[in-house]
């Protein structure tokens, strides 16, 4: 199964090699890898590269290591790509903008082609997270909380787990600042007529009108969004100024 690697950087010869490996079910989830000297003698490579390929497997969420165990073949989940992506927003704030002008691609056109294919389960659902909606004016957390959920279930419409891997991650993300931003006065109040709006429209098989509500639910988040942002960047360099202060 294993074959004997050569020039280039090695470390990454290997990675391509066990991705092949993986992709071709040839290691399955939850096959255990053989001990790194066996495996470095059959690969024909350095314990040191074999080391550093497996690093590279791991923070790709391919290979996991168990301490006293061994090292295992991950299942290539939905649950990965999301813990992924979500550490990837994370490191730099700037990408839930980012992450805000995908949405106004992607929605926009999903909320269209709903409007045109939904089956009346899937109104029925939305709907209910509407009323639910109704009722949580005065309480901004969980009101967030079930603004996700509402879209969550608009995507799980599509029947499409490739979608809901994109997408997981980004609700969870914009939930942590619509915890915020709906602090502000009317604010759930606003998105909720958008998001009873949007019902109409679904519900009228009017898909430009989808397109059209759903562009502006998306235009008012990504305002919120820029407001959270710029927020948190201006108590950091804030933080900044006062620790250079201190210390300087």
């Amino acid at each position: 199964m294993y074959k004997t690697l050569r020039p280039k950087k090695l470390s990454e010869e290997v990675v391509n090699h066990f991705t092949e490996l993986i992709l071709q079910k040839q290691l399955r989830p939850g096959d255990r890898l053989p001990p790194e000297r066996q495996l470095a003698e059959e690969l024909g490579v350095s314990r040191t590269a074999l080391r550093e390929a497996v690093k590279m497997l791991q923070e790709k969420g391919l290979l996991d290591s168990k301490q006293g165990s061994g090292t295992f073949v991950r299942s290539l989940s939905a649950d990965a790509l999301a813990e992924s992506l979500t550490l990837y927003v994370q490191s730099d704030e700037s990408r839930y903008l980012e992450l805000m002008e995908l949405r106004s691609i992607l929605d926009v056109e999903l909320a269209g082609r709903l409007a045109e294919t939904a089956i009346e389960h899937h109104i029925a659902t939305l709907d209910k997270h509407v009323e639910r909606m109704w009722h949580l004016l005065d309480k901004p957390d969980e009101f967030a909380a079930e603004d996700v959920a509402f879209h969550l279930d608009f995507y799980r419409a599509m029947d499409n787990s490739v979608l809901m891997s994109i997408v997981q991650p980004i609700m969870v993300l914009l939930e942590a600042a619509m915890r915020v931003t709906f602090d502000a006065p009317g604010s759930t109040e606003s998105s909720l007529r958008r998001h009873v709006a949007l019902m109409d429209r679904i519900r009228a098989r009017d898909g430009e009108g989808a397109r059209r509500t759903m562009g502006a639910i998306i235009s008012r988040g990504e305002e919120r969004v820029r407001e959270y942002v710029r927020a948190h960047h201006a108590e950091t360099l804030a933080g900044a100024e006062a620790y250079d202060q201190v210390c300087g």
